[in-house]
């Protein structure tokens, strides 16, 4: 009798390890696929960091050196890659930065983890708090937007303070826009096949 159940009670204990094993080996492999889909493209590496102010007459370019003090110069990018753009404000009025079609249209290619930083201070804040978006990578250099991308970046009043944001370069896109004052704050992009060398201008 001692001995049966000693057995049964072995085969229980067999049974609850085999399923905890079990669940801990695909919930380990269940983490591990997640990380394979989302590291590399959350962590996308832009192909050029563009830096401007912003002011109600103009986007004034201030990086890379190609574009400083020009007001709003034509962006030269690459489809297919991703761009960083960190814009200050300098007028205290309210603007956002969004990139559109030949018909205006605002298109969603900007990831949603904008960042803003503060007037005098170095630390920022999410201003969209969706998850952070994964873009899908179709070749080796070349990404599309992720489904979380949002069309026009929130609006900074606060003089002297600041706007990161990452976007991918698509084909329509045509110009970048604050669409507040979309007759004096707009800039021509053009963009040229993915397949070619260089990082944007």
């Amino acid at each position: 009798m001692r001995d049966e159940n000693s057995r049964s009670g072995s085969s229980q204990s067999r049974r609850r390890f085999l399923a905890v094993a079990g669940g801990s080996v695909f919930g380990l492999s269940a983490v591990s696929a997640a990380q394979q889909t989302t590291t590399p493209t959350a962590q996308q590496e832009p192909a050029t960091s563009f830096r401007f102010g912003g002011r109600v007459e103009a986007w004034i370019g201030r990086e890379p050196q190609r574009i400083a003090d020009q007001e709003n110069p034509t962006l030269q990018l690459q489809a297919g890659r991703v761009y960083e753009v960190t814009w200050e404000n300098l007028d205290g009025q309210p603007h956002n930065w969004a990139l559109q079609d030949e018909q205006g249209n605002n298109l969603p290619v900007i990831f949603p983890d904008v960042q803003t930083g503060t007037a005098g201070t170095q630390t920022t804040t999410t201003q969209t708090t969706t998850t952070e978006g994964t873009a899908t990578q179709t070749t080796a250099e070349t990404v599309t937007p992720p489904d979380d991308a949002i069309p026009v970046t929130d609006n900074l009043s606060e003089q002297g303070a600041t706007q990161t944001l990452r976007f991918v370069a698509t084909s329509d896109i045509a110009t970048y826009i604050c669409t507040i004052h979309p007759t004096t704050m707009v800039g021509d992009v053009e963009i040229q096949d993915g397949g070619g060398g260089g990082g944007g201008n």
